[in-house]
Formats: C-alpha cells, sequence, structure tokens
C-alpha cells in the first residue's frame, strides 16, 4: 500500500487538528494526567464502518509527538502476522501494548536511531 492510499484509509481528510478529542479530560482524569501537559492525542472516529485517525497536536508537540500519534495509529492498522511481528518486536503480552511495551519503545528507538545517525554524520564530517 502506498503512502497516500495508507492515508486515505486510516485518517481523516485533515490529519492534524489544535481541537483535542472530546473524551480527552475525561480520560487524563482517570489517568491522573493534567491536560496541560499533553503533548497530543490520537482520536479515532468511525465513519462508514472504517475507522479513521485524526491526530490532535499540542503547543508543546513536536516530532517525537508525531512518531508517538502514528505508533497508535500503526497499532490499530496492523492485523495477522504483522501484528505479531511486531507484538513480538515489542515485548507485547497477551495483546496489551502498554505506555512500556510497543509505543514507548518504538519512540525509544526512534531516538537512539537518531543520534546513532547524528554521531556517524559527526564521523563522516571529520569532527
Amino acid at each position: 500500500m502506498d503512502t497516500k492510499t495508507y492515508l486515505d484509509t486510516y485518517y481523516e481528510t485533515a490529519v492534524f487538528t489544535k481541537t483535542a478529542p472530546e473524551a480527552m479530560a475525561q480520560l487524563a482524569a482517570q489517568q491522573d494526567i493534567d491536560t496541560q501537559t499533553i503533548k497530543g492525542a490520537t482520536d479515532f472516529k468511525g465513519l462508514e464502518g472504517d475507522i479513521k485517525a485524526l491526530v490532535y497536536v499540542s503547543e508543546k508537540s513536536d516530532f517525537s509527538t508525531f512518531v508517538h500519534e502514528a505508533a497508535h495509529v500503526a497499532r490499530r492498522t496492523m492485523q495477522g502476522e504483522l501484528l505479531q511481528q511486531a507484538e513480538k518486536a515489542f515485548g507485547v503480552t497477551d495483546g496489551k501494548w502498554t505506555r512500556e511495551t510497543g509505543k514507548a519503545k518504538y519512540e525509544r528507538k526512534i531516538r537512539k536511531r537518531r543520534k546513532l545517525r547524528a554521531k556517524q554524520n559527526c564521523r563522516n564530517s571529520g569532527r
């Protein structure tokens, strides 16, 4: 599946919004999270049997926010063997993705890869 088809299939027409999802405050309260510290959230909306994602980004959001929220969408769209491989790679047990399994591990891998590339670029430039 190419990028355009993926985005058309799994995301709303507008991928990002600055309007927080309706349930965000209630969910944050349940988890004892101050909504002022939230960088982003993903809202899944059912449209004609399909699920479409809309990513909320706050003023505090950065690239890691996009990576984190995209991981929510990727997880919801994986099926079959691909889902099994991802769960194995990220240490997911019994299909339960938690902050410390899939998404957080994915973010750490991205940050580690970026640091490694930065070191390689320094070496290649003679610094």
